[in-house]
């Protein structure tokens, strides 16, 4: 749990991502997670990656792609001699959907009090059962579409993720482009909250100082999802070489690419994403894990800082070193003089 369970104790609430982890993984991590508490009830959230309904027939060009990217990271790893698999096979998706329906079902069983959905919603059957059960729910949307399409659903809020957000592009309207929804957090709140009544709204994306968090909320936001800020926290388990990049290395910049996983992803701009910055474009979007760089980057990290895999915001220059819990006090007393300050200069 880490840095979830810090930002639980002091009024957050934690989200662990357990993305398309085996279901039989789950159980001890919602037992470890509930052990980390300072107090049991504190509610806490799981967020899932959700698979889609079918896979489109990859072009000759974009198997093409990909057998040039897997290429390039098997020459990059000859030359760095290391010794790592990165081909990847195609994913079963039947595999991940069975997967997916048992993820949720342990999370049911388990009694966890919130469910986040990543990448789109379940079917509506199983979508019925979590919302039967009293879970709360809450799905991302990077886009007004999405949006409209998780209210007319129920689900109970949506985090709003701009496009400064680090991490997978949570994209899942028209997946085949992603572009059209980079939209500015800021803005895609306020536009949502002009349009989409009555769900909460969690902006997402950028968000790394108190300011910033008034920002939001006078945006139109309930409230704020932070990640970035989290990684450098005492509790994270953020691998040193990626840790010390995030702390002193301020104008690297972060980039969007597919050649990390195969699906749109923010991180820090290294050599690779350079590389196959023009490549990259030419993959298909549909699934994670049609790229399998981690091996890759596992075994590169500690010999070389231009090939580090670092997901994060393009805020991560303004990144802390604390503990989780100072970090939400931090926030929200930054936040609070922020929203003060702001009201003697309308009284003035």
């Amino acid at each position: 749990m880490g840095a979830k369970g810090g930002a639980a104790a002091t009024g957050g609430l934690g989200m662990y991502g357990a993305a398309s982890l085996p279901a039989s993984q789950l159980p001890s991590i919602v037992q470890d997670i509930r052990a980390q508490l300072q107090q049991p009830d504190l509610p806490f959230g799981i967020n899932l990656f959700v698979p889609p309904a079918e896979l489109p027939p990859h072009t000759e060009a974009q198997q093409a792609a990909l057998r040039q990217v897997h290429a390039y990271y098997a020459d990059a790893a000859a030359r760095l001699q290391l010794d790592c698999e990165v081909a990847a096979p195609t994913p079963d998706l039947a595999a991940l959907q069975a997967n997916f329906t048992a993820q949720v079902q342990v999370l049911l069983d388990e009694a966890v009090p919130v469910i986040a959905f990543y990448f789109g919603l379940p079917e509506q059957q199983l979508l019925s059962r979590i919302q039967a059960a009293g879970t709360f729910t809450m799905g991302t949307v990077t886009c007004l579409q999405e949006a409209q399409k998780l209210q007319a659903a129920g689900i109970d809020a949506m985090v709003v993720q701009g496009s400064e957000a680090g991490g997978h592009r949570g994209t899942w309207y028209k997946t085949g482009d992603y572009t059209p929804h980079m939209t500015g957090t800021t803005t895609l709140v306020a536009l949502l909250a002009q349009q989409v009544r009555d769900v909460p709204l969690l902006a997402a994306g950028g968000i790394m100082n108190g300011g910033q968090v008034a920002a939001a909320l006078a945006a139109g936001a309930a409230a704020v999802q932070v990640g970035t800020a989290f990684l450098t926290t005492a509790e994270a388990g953020t691998p040193q070489p990626g840790r010390q990049l995030l702390l002193q290395d301020h104008t690297r910049g972060t980039t969007v690419t597919q050649a990390f996983t195969g699906r749109p992803a923010r991180g820090l701009t290294n050599q690779a994403t350079r590389d196959l910055q023009q490549l990259q474009q030419q993959l298909p979007l549909s699934l994670i894990g049609l790229v399998n760089a981690r091996p890759f980057y596992n075994a590169a990290a500690s010999v070389s800082s231009d090939y580090v895999l670092q997901l994060c915001g393009q805020g991560y220059p303004l990144c802390r070193e604390c503990s989780a819990g100072e970090l939400v006090r931090q926030l929200l007393q930054e936040a609070e003089a922020e929203v003060q300050e702001l009201g003697k200069e309308d009284a003035a």
